[in-house]
């Protein structure tokens, strides 16, 4: 995802597809059909080249993805006029995950260690999708929490495919309603999934 207020240069041609863009840009926050046809206009992620698309029409589009996608839908209902990103998660076999965990290839963190003056590598550091920078200095076991700027800047560099679409996805922050918070992660508009990062990355008590 892109920071608030910026879109990476995105703009759609199906406004039904800039509105699921634009609500997952909002990590489960809810907006109303016109809030969304505004937005949209002002960020310049739709223009309609056929007259103006009312809200109305936005919204039946909306009912009509989530009646007949069910819980494949992007969006999902919160209340009378209320809609959010209805995005789940991927869930990749543990057979996958152990593969490319154990690979020696690294993500490199956004600065060198403040303790050694080396350079840094993202790990899991905790449950919940928790990612530090952790020094690479042999036998030194500090880390330096990942800023949410540090994230998306380095979301610009990575590639990361939509594992049901192979599209790429946008670096964004993914909820995680089992900690009650939002974490970094790449979700796909098209398909409505996202990733979390972490669980691209070795886990830290697995190789220290």
């Amino acid at each position: 995802m892109a920071k608030n207020g910026e879109t990476n240069g995105r703009r759609f041609r199906s406004c039904l597809d800039a509105a699921a863009y634009l609500l997952q840009q909002r990590a489960g926050q809810s907006m109303t059909c016109p809030q969304m046809i505004k937005e949209m206009a002002e960020k310049g992620l739709w223009k309609t080249t056929a007259g103006k698309t009312s809200a109305a029409t936005l919204e039946k589009a909306i009912i009509r993805e989530i009646k007949a996608k069910k819980h494949r839908s992007r969006f999902v209902k919160r209340g009378r006029g209320q809609y959010a990103a209805a995005l789940r998660e991927y869930e990749f076999s543990p057979e996958v995950t152990k593969g490319w965990r154990s690979h020696p290839i690294r993500l490199r963190g956004p600065s060198d260690s403040r303790c050694c003056g080396c350079p840094t590598l993202l790990f899991q550091v905790m449950d919940g999708g928790f990612v530090a920078a952790c020094c690479s200095a042999r036998g030194c076991r500090q880390s330096q929490r990942l800023k949410d700027a540090e994230f998306f800047d380095l979301g610009r560099g990575l590639w990361v495919s939509c594992p049901d679409c192979s599209e790429r996805m946008d670096s964004n922050m993914v909820p995680s309603e089992k900690y009650g918070s939002n974490n970094y992660g790449f979700t796909c508009h098209k398909c409505g999934v996202y990733v979390w990062l972490a669980k691209l990355l070795p886990r830290w008590q697995d190789l220290v």
